[in-house]
């Protein structure tokens, strides 16, 4: 009995992480020449707020849904093409930047400086993904993509950081979170 019911807590929790991904992932906040996202935002609220596999099982949902053509990746766009597009590296470092924000707030719970660490690695391993993405497919140099897919949201993306991380912080001392 406790098997099923904890099955179904799962498959309850993954799929309305997946939700929140799929709402919130395209939309977007025009800013000059580069528009902001809150993909960020959303993937690393869904990674800290649900136990590593519930968060791994909503992102792999959420590619595949955006992969089979809905449109919930950035600027309402989906299809497989975007995971080769010059923004697709970001698509491809999702789940491994998920991975180690999942982790991290999990050992790290009740200790900020270890779940910032965490969110920091995680915003690391998406600016690798999507620098070296974005470098294969245009040609661009490290430099020059670097100061195009990078620089420009790296501000932004701390910011979200920031608000991810006191939400989880104040959930957490509430007892709030999903693990």
């Amino acid at each position: 009995m406790h098997k099923n019911r904890d099955r179904l807590r799962f498959l309850g929790i993954s799929a309305i992480m997946a939700a929140i991904l799929c709402v919130l992932s395209p939309i977007t906040i025009p800013m000059g020449a580069v528009p902001i996202t809150l993909s960020v935002l959303a993937l690393f609220l869904v990674a800290s707020l649900s136990p590593v596999k519930v968060a791994l099982t909503a992102t792999a949902v959420y590619l595949a849904v955006g992969a089979v053509g809905l449109p919930v990746f950035s600027s309402f766009t989906g299809g497989a093409f975007a995971f080769v597009s010059p923004s697709g590296g970001f698509l491809w470092g999702y789940l491994p930047a998920v991975l180690a924000v999942s982790f991290f707030c999990r050992k790290g719970r009740g200790k900020m400086p270890l779940v910032l660490l965490g969110m920091l690695i995680g915003l690391l391993i998406l600016y690798a993904f999507g620098l070296l993405g974005f470098c294969v497919l245009t040609g661009a140099g490290l430099g020059e993509g670097f100061l195009t897919v990078v620089l420009p949201f790296v501000l932004p993306d701390v910011v979200k950081i920031l608000m991810v991380l006191s939400l989880f912080c104040g959930l957490s001392k509430k007892n709030y979170l999903f693990f």
